[in-house]
């Protein structure tokens, strides 16, 4: 979507807080745009959801990858050049 990102990652026990990951994910994306010479804003927060082993995973994955189509932007999920990967959690 051209104005804003869906990320869902699995952690480990030992990985960094979510709002470590996030400001990283910000810093690397602000470094290649200003590379790039792309003006990008940010919010000041962020939206954040848990997902729990007991929940259907795939219905999230459904929900971000299909988010372009619900937005108008392409008619198919896969279409949109800009959408990620899908890992099946392996």
């Amino acid at each position: 979507m051209p104005d804003h990102i869906h990320i869902l990652c699995r952690t480990r026990a030992d990985a960094p807080t979510l709002g470590v990951i996030v400001a990283t994910i910000k810093r690397i994306i602000g470094q290649r745009c200003k590379a790039l010479r792309i003006t990008i804003k940010w919010q000041a927060g962020f939206y954040d959801r848990i997902v729990r082993d007991y929940e259907a995973s795939d219905e999230f994955v459904k929900y971000i990858l299909s988010n372009p189509v619900r937005g108008g932007l392409v008619k198919e999920r896969g279409e949109y050049p800009f959408c990620g990967g899908y890992d099946a959690w392996k």
